[in-house]
């Protein structure tokens, strides 16, 4: 039996949250290794504001990514903010694919979008 558009649009849907979830656990160790290293045991007294900043960024991404598990929408667009203050306020001068694997889950939200599927409605 076939699936029908609307179950590969839902299985790209979960796809989606599932990827979220799993970057939130990926960036969710960086953050709290760095608030051990640098807010609970620092060795070197506090950091600096800058540092203080980009943990802030960080945590907000981590929201993002958080909320796209249960509302995709408003999720991607704040991880797709907060993701790209993050990385630009840190410097970061490396490979882009760092940075862009934040858009895989908004990815497989387009794809069951363009399936016909709309955020808030059930499986039909």
């Amino acid at each position: 039996m076939r699936a029908t558009t609307g179950d590969e649009a839902w299985g790209f849907v979960w796809l989606g949250k599932g990827l979220a979830a799993l970057l939130f656990a990926f960036w969710g160790v960086f953050f709290v290794e760095h608030l051990g290293e640098w807010f609970i045991a620092p060795e070197a007294g506090w950091p600096p504001p800058a540092t203080w900043f980009a943990q802030a960024l960080h945590l907000a991404m981590l929201l993002g990514l958080a909320t796209m598990i249960f509302r995709e929408g408003p999720g991607a667009i704040a991880t797709v903010a907060t993701t790209a203050a993050f990385f630009l306020a840190i410097g970061y001068r490396g490979s882009l694919a760092l940075p862009l694997i934040n858009l895989a889950p908004i990815a497989c939200f387009a794809i069951a979008r363009a399936l016909g599927w709309r955020e808030g409605a059930g499986q039909a």
